[in-house]
C-alpha cells in the first residue's frame, strides 16, 4: 500500500482517507447527525470539517497532487453552461439552480471524480471503496429491515407521503455496496463479502427497483465473461468454462419463471411482494407510459435541434426534467454532431477499459461502476447528476494516469516519507 508502511498509517494518507470516506458517504453522515440531535449549522460546520477541512490540508501539503483534469472539467462544464445560458437566457430559470446545487456544488459528481483522483494506486483506491461500502450496505440494510418490519417504504412523490412496497432510491442506494462487495470477494475469494453480495441482491429484489435489480445480475454475467475469463490461463480453459457459463444460462433461463415463483413467494412470507418479480413473471418490466411518452419527445426535440441541439441542460426546460435516456440527452444538448463526438468518447473510454485493460482491478472496479451507472442512464436519471458517473471517469483517468509509473512514483514519493 502507498503511504502505509509496517502498521504506520502517515497523516497525508489519514487525510485523504478521511476526506474521501466523508465526501462518499456524506448523506449516511448527514442523516446519522440529525438522527442524534446534531442538526442546522454545527452539522454544516461539521461536515465541512471532515470533507474539505482534511482536503484542504491534503492538498496544501502537495499542492502538485491536484489533479489538473478535474479542474479542466470543472471549468469545462461551467463554459458550457455559460455559453448555453448565454444563447438561451430563458433556460436560466430552468437550470441554474440544478447547475450550482447537484452538477458543481460541494457534493457532486464532480468532487466524487476528485476523490477518486486522489488515489492513484488500485490497492488504496479499492480499500477506501470497501469502506464506503460497508458503512453504506449496514446503513441502508436497516433501512431495509425497518421497512420489512413496518410491512412498506415510506416515500414522498411529487410532494405527497406515500406507502409502497419498494423504493427506487433503496434500490439504487444498496446497488453499489452490493456490486463493489461482490467484485472484491470473487476477486479475492472472500467468502463474506460473497455473502453480502447476494444478501444485498436478494434485498434489492425484493425492496427495490426493477433496474438495480437488473444491475445486480449483468453484473454478474459480465464479472464472470469478462473478469473470471481474463484470470484464466489456457485457451482449452476458458472454452471450458465458458461452455459451463452458456450450459448453465440455458437451465436458468428454462427455470427462471420457477426460481422468480418461489422467490416471490419467500418474500410474501415475510411481508413484501416484490414488484419486480410480478412485473417479470408478468412480462411487463419494461412497460413505463411516463418514459415512453418523454422518449417521443425527446426525438422530436432531437429532429428539430440540428446539427448542434439546443444546448447544456436544455431537456429541463423543454421537457420539465431530464430524459432519462444518457444517448438522448446528448443528441438533444449538443445535437448530431456533439452528441456523436459525445458517445464516441463515452464509448472509446468504455471499450479500452472492458476490453483492452490489463490491470485486472481497475478494469473490475471500472466494471462495478459501469454495471451501476450506464445501464440505469439507458432508462433514468442524467449522466450530469449521476455522480457514480464521474466515479467510474475517474477511475479510467486513474487507469490512464497509472501507465506512466515513473510519474506515480514521483507523485507519491514525497508522502511517503512524512511520518506524521
Amino acid at each position: 500500500m502507498i503511504a502505509k508502511d509496517k502498521g504506520i498509517i502517515y497523516v497525508p494518507y489519514a487525510l485523504r482517507t478521511l476526506s474521501a470516506v466523508s465526501i462518499l458517504c456524506a448523506p449516511i453522515f448527514v442523516n446519522m447527525f440529525a438522527g442524534i440531535g446534531i442538526s442546522g449549522i454545527v452539522r454544516t460546520l461539521i461536515m465541512m470539517v471532515l470533507c474539505y477541512g482534511t482536503l484542504f490540508l491534503y492538498f496544501i501539503k502537495f499542492p502538485k497532487l491536484i489533479p489538473i483534469d478535474v479542474i479542466a472539467i470543472t471549468v469545462l462544464l461551467v463554459l458550457i453552461y455559460w455559453i448555453s445560458i448565454l444563447m438561451h437566457p430563458e433556460y436560466i430559470d430552468s437550470i441554474s439552480v440544478e447547475m450550482w446545487s447537484n452538477i458543481v456544488s460541494p457534493y457532486s459528481g464532480i468532487v466524487c471524480l476528485l476523490v477518486i483522483r486522489m488515489f492513484d494506486d488500485h490497492d488504496d483506491l479499492i480499500d477506501i471503496l470497501t469502506i464506503v461500502a460497508v458503512i453504506s450496505f449496514v446503513y441502508y440494510a436497516f433501512q431495509s429491515i425497518a421497512a420489512i418490519n413496518k410491512g412498506y417504504w415510506t416515500v414522498i412523490v411529487d410532494g405527497v407521503v406515500r406507502q409502497q412496497s419498494y423504493s427506487m432510491s433503496f434500490g439504487y442506494n444498496m446497488l453499489v455496496p452490493t456490486i463493489l462487495l461482490g467484485f472484491r470477494g470473487f476477486m479475492e475469494k472472500r467468502k463474506a463479502y460473497i455473502v453480502l453480495f447476494f444478501i444485498g441482491g436478494l434485498e434489492i429484489l425484493m425492496l427495490g427497483s426493477r433496474m438495480a435489480a437488473v444491475c445486480v445480475v449483468l453484473f454478474l454475467i459480465l464479472y464472470l465473461l469478462i473478469i473470471s475469463t481474463d484470470s484464466i490461463g489456457s485457451s482449452k480453459e476458458k472454452i471450458f468454462y465458458i461452455f459451463i457459463l452458456v450450459v448453465l444460462g440455458l437451465f436458468l433461463c428454462f427455470l427462471y419463471e420457477q426460481i422468480l415463483t418461489l422467490l416471490g413467494e419467500i418474500f410474501e412470507r415475510i411481508g413484501f411482494s416484490s414488484r419486480t418479480i410480478t412485473r417479470i413473471l408478468n412480462g411487463t418490466i419494461s412497460n413505463d407510459i411516463a418514459r415512453n411518452l418523454l422518449y417521443l419527445q425527446s426525438k422530436d426535440l432531437i429532429n428539430s435541434g440540428g446539427m448542434f441541439g439546443y444546448g447544456f441542460l436544455a431537456d429541463r426546460f423543454y421537457l420539465g426534467n431530464y430524459c432519462h435516456n444518457i444517448f438522448l440527452e446528448l443528441f438533444i444538448e449538443f445535437g448530431y454532431v456533439g452528441g456523436c463526438f459525445a458517445i464516441g468518447i463515452l464509448m472509446g473510454v468504455i471499450f479500452r477499459m472492458i476490453f483492452k485493460c490489463e490491470d485486472i482491478v481497475w478494469k473490475g472496479l471500472f466494471l462495478v461502476f459501469f454495471c451501476y451507472t450506464f445501464f440505469r442512464l439507458l432508462v433514468s436519471y442524467s449522466l450530469w447528476i449521476d455522480n457514480n458517473f464521474w466515479m467510474m471517469i475517474g477511475i479510467y483517468r486513474c487507469y490512464v494516469s497509472s501507465l506512466n509509473t515513473d510519474n506515480r512514483y514521483e507523485i507519491r514519493k514525497e508522502e511517503n516519507q512524512i511520518n506524521g
